[in-house]
């Protein structure tokens, strides 16, 4: 297991295997043996991840890890969503409300443009959103909820 990420918890474990059964189709249509697709995945993400560790994936006698999930997902060039049979109008959701909040937020436009300039490098995707993951676990651990009161504009301050 890699150092700092996570097996995907919480998740059915027919979810799971689905996935699993789903990523041994794709490699399996695409012609990639086992040591093959690892090799790849190494060049291309810098995901080490073995051969024998892809076929106890497949096999369901191991579980994927969020980053080994991704990384597929990536190589096969498919969405999540795809590969689960979600349907659309969840992502067109997902994405209007993207939509609204990019075009309203200078600051949420910064982020995404930062995030958008650096899409094709997994490793930094990778960071930002550990990196998120753990600030905001830090906050909210951290906050008092008393103190999360909304200043009121009419009140001035006093000299």
């Amino acid at each position: 297991m890699n150092p700092g990420i996570e097996p995907i918890i919480n998740v059915d474990s027919e979810l799971l295997y689905s996935l699993a059964d789903r990523f041994k189709e794709l490699r399996i249509h695409y012609g990639y043996s086992l040591t093959e697709l690892s090799d790849r995945l190494k060049k291309n993400y810098n995901l080490s991840i073995n051969d024998n560790l892809l076929g106890k994936i497949e096999r369901k006698e191991s579980r994927l890890q969020s980053d080994q999930m991704i990384s597929l997902l990536l190589f096969y060039k498919i969405e999540l969503r795809e590969i689960l049979d979600i349907p659309s109008l969840t992502a067109a959701d997902g994405t209007t409300r993207l939509i609204k909040e990019y075009s309203r937020n200078p600051e949420f436009q910064s982020v995404v443009n930062l995030i958008l300039d650096n899409i094709s490098d997994f490793s930094f995707l990778s960071y930002v959103r550990s990196f998120l993951k753990l600030t905001v676990q830090h906050i909210i651990s951290r906050t008092d909820p008393s103190s999360l009161k909304a200043a009121s504009p009419n009140k001035k301050k006093q000299s």
